[in-house]
C-alpha cells in the first residue's frame, strides 16, 4: 500500500473496522454481502459461463478491478476439478463514486462478474471459489466466503434464473475498442516536477459522446483520479511515477459514454525530459 493510500484510509473515507473483518460479514444484524455461483449450463462437456453474484445491502458498495483512490478489488481464487481452468474474470462497467477528494469505482445493490470455465472431460466435480472483498459506506469492512456449484445437479428453475441474470450482466460488459469506432492521435504531455499530464485527442464518429475515462491500474504510477477529464474530444490524465525508470505506459481502461463503455489500450512513450 503506498503512502497516498494510507493517508486516504486514515482520513475517514475508508476506515477498516476490525470488528467487521470476519467471514460471514454482518453489521447491525444485517449480512452486508451475499455471494453465490450461478450458471445456465446443463453439462460440463464443453466450455460454459459461470457468474459470481454479489447481493449488496443498500448504500454499501463493492469495488471494480481498479478501486480508485482507496479500496480493494473483488478477488476470486478458483478451486476446480483436475484439468479444468477458468478464463479471466469479466467485470461489468462500474459506477464512479466521488466523496470530497476521493474517487472510487464500484458497484451497488447487485453485481455479477463472469468467467468462462474450460472443463476437462476426464474429470468431474463441483466448482469452488474463495471470494474476498472490501465493502464500504462511510467505513469499510473486509469480507469473504467460500462458494461452490455442482453444474450437474442444478435445478431447471435455478438455471432459468441464472440465464436472466447472466444475460443482463453480459449486456453491461464493456465493448471492444474496435466496436467503439474511436481512435487516438499521438499523446502529448507536459511535466511539472514529478507530475505528468497526458493529453490524448480522441477522433471518430462517437468522439463527442465520450464523457469519462475509468483507468485500469497502472503499475509504478499513481494516477490523480479527480483530474481525469474529457474536454473537447481530448482525454487528460495526470499522474506521478513511483518508478522513474518507466519510459513506456500501456494505458488501459474504459472510455465511457452516456449509455455504454469501451475497453481501450493506448501505448504511451514518455521522454526523458
Amino acid at each position: 500500500m503506498n503512502k497516498r493510500l494510507i493517508t486516504i484510509v486514515a482520513s475517514g473515507f475508508c476506515l477498516f473496522d476490525p470488528a467487521g473483518s470476519v467471514f460471514g460479514q454482518t453489521r447491525e444484524g444485517q449480512q452486508l454481502v451475499a455471494a453465490e455461483l450461478i450458471t445456465d449450463a446443463t453439462n460440463t462437456q464443453q466450455p460454459f459461463t459461470v457468474g459470481i453474484r454479489f447481493a449488496i445491502q443498500p448504500e454499501w458498495y463493492l469495488y471494480w478491478k481498479n478501486p480508485g483512490d482507496a479500496g480493494l478489488p473483488i478477488e476470486v481464487r478458483w478451486d476446480l476439478p483436475e484439468g479444468w481452468r477458468a478464463g479471466e474474470v469479466q467485470f461489468p462497467v462500474p459506477s464512479k463514486f466521488v466523496h470530497d477528494e476521493i474517487t472510487a469505482y464500484g458497484y451497488k445493490k447487485e453485481i455479477v462478474v463472469l468467467a468462462t470455465i474450460f472443463p476437462d472431460r476426464a474429470s468431474k466435480g463441483p466448482l469452488k471459489a474463495q471470494l474476498d472483498w472490501l465493502v464500504c459506506r462511510e467505513s469499510c469492512l473486509r469480507g469473504g466466503t467460500s462458494v461452490s456449484l455442482d453444474v450437474e445437479t442444478e435445478s431447471p428453475q435455478n438455471r432459468r434464473q441464472a440465464m436472466k441474470l447472466l444475460e443482463f450482466f453480459r449486456s453491461r460488459l464493456p465493448g471492444t475498442q474496435k466496436e467503439s469506432g474511436l481512435f487516438f492521435q499521438e499523446a502529448q504531455f507536459s511535466r511539472n516536477g514529478e507530475e505528468w499530464v497526458l493529453r490524448i485527442p480522441i477522433v471518430g464518429g462517437n468522439a463527442d459522446k465520450v464523457k469519462d475515462f475509468y483507468p485500469e491500474i497502472l503499475e509504478g504510477v499513481v494516477v490523480d483520479f479527480k483530474r481525469i477529464t474529457i474536454h473537447q474530444k481530448e482525454l487528460r490524465i495526470a499522474f506521478t511515477r513511483q518508478d522513474n525508470t518507466i519510459r513506456t505506459l500501456r494505458l488501459r481502461g474504459l472510455l465511457v459514454t452516456a449509455d455504454s463503455a469501451f475497453e481501450i489500450e493506448i501505448p504511451i512513450h514518455l521522454s526523458s525530459q
